[in-house]
């Protein structure tokens, strides 16, 4: 299987630009809290990281 990765395009309206993931939706969280590894929040934030950064880190995920 081939992986892919891109850049999603997402509208968030919400006044301080953050978003709920919802932990059920992600049952990571339950299996990281029995490790050992404490997750803060499922708040997140949109990044609007410089493009060349984006397009450097896409390149290296491909090529992995």
């Amino acid at each position: 299987m081939e992986p892919r990765v891109g850049v999603a395009n997402l509208r968030v309206d919400s006044p301080d630009g953050t978003f709920e993931i919802g932990r059920e939706s992600f049952p990571q969280f339950g299996f990281l809290k029995l490790v050992g590894v404490h997750v803060q929040s499922d708040q997140v934030r949109l990044a609007n990281p410089d493009p060349t950064y984006v397009a450097a880190a896409l390149t290296v995920l491909r090529e992995a």
